[in-house]
């Protein structure tokens, strides 16, 4: 198993963690709008979010006094991995 399936595998394991990817495959969003998005409460998606970019799946830039998230060219590939499931 290679790294990508790791993460496919990590991915995949929560129904939350491939909702925020395909949400983010769009859009950069802050963390806020994609608890919205996602059904969550702020810390749970926060958790979510520390995890997936800990793995470099997301990234994040600050704009104006907001964090957008976003899909890393990693996170990309991993997405796309885990829709061929």
């Amino acid at each position: 198993m290679n790294d990508v399936d790791n993460l496919v595998s990590y991915v995949l394991s929560s129904q939350k963690r491939i909702k925020i990817l395909n949400i983010l495959k769009d859009s950069k969003l802050t963390v806020n709008e994609i608890s919205e998005q996602c059904l969550v409460n702020y810390p749970y998606c926060w958790k979510l979010l520390k995890g997936l970019r800990s793995r470099d799946i997301i990234d994040r830039n600050d704009v104006n006094c907001n964090q957008l998230y976003f899909l890393t060219d990693l996170g990309q590939q991993v997405l796309l991995e885990v829709e061929g499931r």
